[in-house]
């Protein structure tokens, strides 16, 4: 018999304010904890600016953005990483591009998620994701999602490696 037992908490604010028909500034923060990603605590700020090619009047209905963000993270970990740290600062950039619809026969959306750490390009992240959700009659809809991700970012490894059941479990 084999237990795991994974903790996540935290929450995510992004604002993002409209200082014209197309573009907006903002920005996003978090404050998280995660036994999964071996974070004792992970606080992110990160200001962002947005072009929007449909104006911000039509946001309800369609909206295609280019959103770019810049900022830190003051990670502390719960144990020694692969790169023997424990605590640590890390700033990143960011760039996603997301189509978001929303019509009588139901919404869609796509996103294009791209960043790396601005000390080290060589440690990235390019995600894309996307939702679909049918409308099939009243009350009644059939939702489609997926994910796919190129991950090369994991700075939060734990030094000692994984177990056998970790693996296994995630």
């Amino acid at each position: 018999t084999t237990s795991s037992l994974r903790r996540t908490s935290g929450t995510d604010v992004l604002v993002v304010r409209s200082v014209g028909p197309h573009w907006g500034v903002g920005g996003r923060a978090s404050v998280t904890a995660s036994t999964f990603s071996n974070q004792d605590l992970r606080v992110n700020i990160q200001p962002a600016v947005e072009y929007n090619i449909f104006p911000y009047a039509e946001s309800s209905r369609r909206q295609l953005t280019f959103q770019y963000r810049i900022g830190s993270s003051r990670v502390r970990y719960d144990e020694e990483t692969i790169f023997n740290v424990v605590e640590e600062t890390l700033y990143e950039q960011m760039l996603t591009t997301s189509l978001s619809l929303q019509q009588p026969w139901g919404s869609s959306s796509l996103a294009l998620t791209m960043s790396h750490f601005l000390d080290d390009i060589q440690k990235n992240r390019v995600t894309v994701f996307g939702t679909a959700n049918i409308r099939i009659v009243r009350g009644l809809s059939l939702s489609f999602f997926g994910n796919i991700a190129r991950v090369r970012d994991q700075v939060f490894l734990p030094r000692r490696g994984a177990s056998d059941e970790e693996v296994l479990l995630r």
